[in-house]
């Protein structure tokens, strides 16, 4: 008997975390908390590519362990889906006051989702042995 759900929990946690990553995304730069001890700004780039990376992994399980009718690879879809994601949120930010479209945040989303697939491929064969 095959074991896989009509949608995964994993697919669900990709759903919340991707509302959580516009909401976060999508605030005007001056409403962002700042810390004399770090700062969010310095870390841009590897912020972003960990929010993607979390985003690509749930995404890529859950198209794994759902019993959806995709003729698509999950590998595939799953960074698609990513990317585009990403891609889109950054073109959002350009109608955002004090936001705008950065080509690194899009280099960096893409370089998390990648990584993302790395950990959902490692994490896929550490659990089925």
């Amino acid at each position: 008997m095959d074991n896989k759900k009509a949608i995964s929990k994993y697919l669900y946690f990709a759903i919340i975390w991707g509302l959580i990553t516009s909401a976060v995304t999508l605030i005007p730069s001056n409403e962002i908390p700042y810390s004399k001890f770090i700062s969010i700004y310095d870390l841009d780039n590897i912020i972003h590519a960990i929010i993607f990376l979390i985003f690509c992994f749930f995404l890529f399980l859950g198209f794994q362990e759902s019993n959806l009718k995709i003729n698509i690879n999950p590998y595939l879809l799953a960074f698609a889906i990513s990317v585009i994601y990403g891609f889109i949120l950054e073109l959002i930010q350009i109608t955002i006051p004090k936001r705008g479209f950065e080509y690194l945040d899009v280099i960096s989303n893409t370089v998390g989702s990648f990584f993302g697939l790395g950990f959902g491929y490692l994490f896929k064969r550490i659990k089925n042995g």
